[in-house]
């Protein structure tokens, strides 16, 4: 869940609910990137940063690895996309 700012200027990021599925032996709660997110511009590189940040001490296991990246890149992916911004660039789509 992403919610932003309304009456920004810029897309600003007022609150976010991360949950990660398949990647631990529970389901994970993304505490530490939601954190990061309260206050940042809705951006690619915020959700970059956010992502980095909550995984940076992930231990996978053997033959797992892959993981920790997939799920950086699923999470970039998935909060641009509830942010409403294009692929090619950091601006809402207009819809």
């Amino acid at each position: 869940m992403l919610e932003l700012d309304p009456d920004a200027a810029r897309p600003t990021i007022l609150s976010a609910r991360i949950a990660l599925g398949g990647v631990a032996h529970a389901p994970w709660r993304a505490r530490r990137a939601e954190q990061l997110l309260a206050g940042a511009p809705a951006t690619r590189e915020s959700f970059r940063r956010a992502a980095a940040a909550e995984l940076e001490r992930a231990r996978p296991v053997a033959g797992n690895e892959f993981k920790v990246t997939m799920a950086q890149g699923v999470m970039v992916s998935v909060l641009a996309e509830l942010a409403g911004l294009d692929e090619e660039n950091e601006e809402p789509r207009d819809e």
